[in-house]
């Protein structure tokens, strides 16, 4: 399971394997009814996972089950889909596969799509423009024959892209080129997503170990939200978006845990400020 967070002018969307996408502010606010998209195929199966929010407020995300990245507009009504065609699939540049998850940025003006697949491909990062065309398949350590190894989560920064492995390792590209990898030092990671957090920082989501910060060089830095029993830990956390232009105190880390039933906000210090429902309905 992914359930996904995406985070964009105060408004967050959470996508849920099954239950579909929701959207909230940021005190929680249910701000209209669920989405639970059908299947593509006749006799198919949906299941959700990575969301991205862009620049016109559209929600794309991954239907891992239908092989397709979906996009609904601002009103909720699916728009678009990126599939293969019959001539792709597989370890192949430029197929869509099973996406896992996805970042987003830009609009309809000019959109960056950057998409993930878990398997371990050499083609499991790769971006894509608003039509789905192929942008550039980065390249895992620089290696045009290597392959990168059960990634989870992606992210922009700026001119650099952010990815990582369930295994630990975060992969840094600078102008879509491969510019330096890092391994986390903790035992069994068990990443789950990356975020920018501002000065060059790089956040990594743990299920085991909680919100990592690392410096631009990759050293640990802080680890200022941890996984455990007590109020202000999370319990199995899966996904982390982190608001822009505040300081440490103030900035907003959004984190879904328990399987996507919980959604909690802290500061980046790692105080909690709040923690809402996901499963609550529209009054």
């Amino acid at each position: 399971m992914r359930p996904s967070l995406a985070l964009l002018g105060g408004v967050v969307v959470l996508s849920r394997p099954v239950e579909g996408l929701g959207w909230f502010d940021l005190d929680g606010r249910r701000l209209a009814d669920d989405v639970l998209p059908g299947p593509i195929a006749e006799g198919g199966t949906s299941r959700l996972a990575g969301v991205g929010l862009d620049g016109d407020r559209r929600a794309f995300v991954c239907d891992t089950n239908a092989g397709a990245v979906r996009v609904f507009s601002a009103f909720r009504r699916e728009v678009r889909r990126l599939v293969d065609d019959e001539t792709r699939g597989g370890d192949v540049a430029g197929s869509i596969g099973r996406p896992w998850s996805l970042a987003v940025r830009g609009d309809s003006d000019g959109l960056e799509l950057l998409v993930v697949r878990r398997e371990r491909f050499r083609h499991a990062l790769q971006l894509f423009d608003e039509s789905g065309r192929l942008v550039r398949s980065l390249r895992p350590l620089g290696d045009p024959h290597g392959r990168f190894d059960g990634l989870e989560g992606c992210a922009f920064d700026g001119r650099f892209v952010y990815a990582v492995e369930g295994r630990g390792r975060v992969h840094v590209h600078r102008d879509l080129d491969s510019h330096f990898a890092f391994d986390i030092d903790l035992p069994a990671p068990a990443a789950r997503a990356v975020a920018p957090v501002g000065g060059g920082r790089i956040a990594v989501l743990c299920a085991r170990h909680g919100l990592l910060l690392h410096d631009a060089g990759g050293r640990l830095v802080g680890r200022p939200i941890r996984c455990g029993p007590a109020d202000d830990e999370l319990d199995g956390p899966s996904d982390v978006v982190v608001e822009r232009g505040a300081s440490d105190e103030r900035r907003r880390v959004v984190i879904v845990d328990r399987e996507g039933e919980r959604v909690r906000v802290f500061s980046l210090r790692g105080v909690c400020f709040g923690a809402f429902d996901a499963l609550a309905r529209v009054p």
